[in-house]
């Protein structure tokens, strides 16, 4: 959440120079998100208001992002449709079908920077990330914070990685299909699951998995 606060004084245009002078963020680098949406420079949903206490920081996130990329990542996110990951994709990396919508943006999807900020904004967008980013332990860390379910758009060699398939689990439980065999039969990463979500046990695999 970005660390200034919000009232009915306040619109969209005036909380970026807030951010701003808080962050160091330019204005028209600043993609505030709330909602699964940027926030408008006009007045502030009153939703958003109700959920804001005097003094407390806003339930917003701040994905900072040149300009000149705002549009590329608006038609990005809306082309990733949000469906689940089809079942069975623990052994290969899952298939991408890019949407029309977001074909005129294949050299950015290639682009690492772009690809991080898409994956900050929305996770599941890794599946639209060039193959050998989809392999980028940093890309992939930021998608699954922010998802937990872009695991299984990730390298197979990813889907090994603890502290990666950790993050995942930690945002949600049921990423855990989508780890590698090794660690889905791991007590320790089952239980990481289980914390977050207990139709997880499903998941677990081998028969090492032992939960006391």
């Amino acid at each position: 959440e970005i660390p200034v606060g919000v009232d009915a004084a306040i619109d969209g245009k005036a909380l970026k120079l807030a951010v701003r002078e808080s962050t160091g963020v330019p204005t028209d680098e600043q993609r505030l998100l709330w909602g699964g949406a940027p926030l408008a420079d006009g007045p502030l949903p009153s939703a958003l208001l109700r959920l804001t206490e005097p003094g407390d920081g806003a339930p917003v996130r701040l994905v900072r992002a040149p300009a000149k990329w705002h549009a590329a990542l608006g038609r990005c996110v809306a082309s990733a449709d949000g469906s689940p990951a089809p079942p069975g994709g623990r052994q290969e990396v899952v298939p991408v079908e890019r949407s029309p919508v977001c074909a005129e943006d294949e050299d950015l999807l290639r682009d690492r920077g772009f690809v991080l900020a898409l994956v900050q904004e929305v996770g599941d967008c890794l599946r639209l990330a060039a193959e050998e980013l989809r392999g980028d332990r940093e890309v992939v860390l930021a998608a699954v914070r922010e998802s937990g379910g872009a695991l299984a758009y990730a390298s197979q060699e990813l889907r090994s990685d603890q502290e990666v398939v950790f993050m995942a689990l930690a945002q949600n439980g049921m990423a855990l299909e989508w780890a590698s065999d090794a660690l889905r039969s791991e007590p320790e990463v089952v239980r990481a699951a289980l914390r977050s979500r207990g139709e997880a046990l499903q998941f677990a695999a081998g028969e090492r998995t032992r939960l006391d």
